[in-house]
């Protein structure tokens, strides 16, 4: 069984550590999720960092204990795993200084939105997720009243979906109904147009899909679920208050 961890150093200069997930946890396994959300930049805040642990966590291995700790606060920008013996450790560095890594194999800096990886007590490889600077030539504007009217036709849709199903729950064994249901058809293109929507906006931190998968279009959101890289929470409810987030902290 491939084990792995993952260290996490904040904007903050806080480095917090997982817990050791025991199982097919090398590059090119599991691991691979976390390789692939650190180069679409969903990892550059801590809440980003501990909503992903949380959802990998529940997707591969239900641990049901703490996940994530405060590894350390930062005296000196290195990392010492010299005597590691996890199978791998990915450092992520979302921070705004170099840090060392410190090995017994293949001891490097790691600059800021780097990500290194460690096999037992040997530098592996460091990966720099490249950022793409805007240009007018190929950047697509959604404004905020386009961005706000297709939530909501999508939030329509979905509730017209939940009714069709309930009808169709309701009328079991009362008449012959196709599988093919109404609900199926409207549901068709939903992920494409979240898809289209995070792209246009850049919503690397993927909270469209928040909002719509996990807050039910923003209906179950609570003060305090969301917070800011400052610690401050902050309102995404509605569609127009999610544009603002959004376009706030890119």
């Amino acid at each position: 069984m491939t084990r792995g961890r993952i260290i996490y150093i904040s904007s903050g200069l806080d480095i917090y550590e997982t817990r050791e997930f025991n199982g097919d946890m090398y590059p090119e396994g599991y691991a691979v999720e976390i390789i692939d959300r650190f180069e679409e930049g969903g990892l550059a805040t801590y809440q980003d960092f501990d909503r992903f642990v949380h959802d990998f966590n529940g997707k591969h291995y239900e641990y049901e204990d703490d996940l994530i700790d405060l590894y350390r606060k930062t005296k000196n920008c290195v990392i010492d795993l010299s005597d590691n013996w996890t199978d791998y450790v990915y450092v992520i560095n979302e921070s705004p200084d170099e840090f060392y890594i410190k090995a017994k194999e293949g001891s490097s800096f790691i600059s800021p939105r780097s990500i290194g990886i460690v096999h037992y007590q040997r530098l592996d490889k460091i990966i720099h997720r490249v950022v793409h600077e805007k240009s007018e030539a190929n950047s697509l504007e959604l404004t905020k009243e386009e961005f706000v009217a297709i939530m909501h036709k999508l939030q329509d849709t979905t509730d017209v979906v939940r009714e069709i199903n309930r009808l169709i729950e309701c009328s079991k064994g009362k008449m012959d109904l196709s599988p093919c249901s109404g609900s199926g058809m409207l549901l068709t293109n939903e992920g494409l147009v979240l898809m289209l929507l995070k792209k246009l906006m850049k919503d690397n931190h993927v909270w469209v899909d928040y909002f719509v998968n996990g807050l039910d279009y923003g209906r179950s959101f609570k003060i305090g679920m969301v917070k800011d890289a400052g610690g401050r929470s902050v309102d995404i409810s509605t569609a127009e208050k999610l544009y603002d987030f959004i376009v706030n902290t890119k």
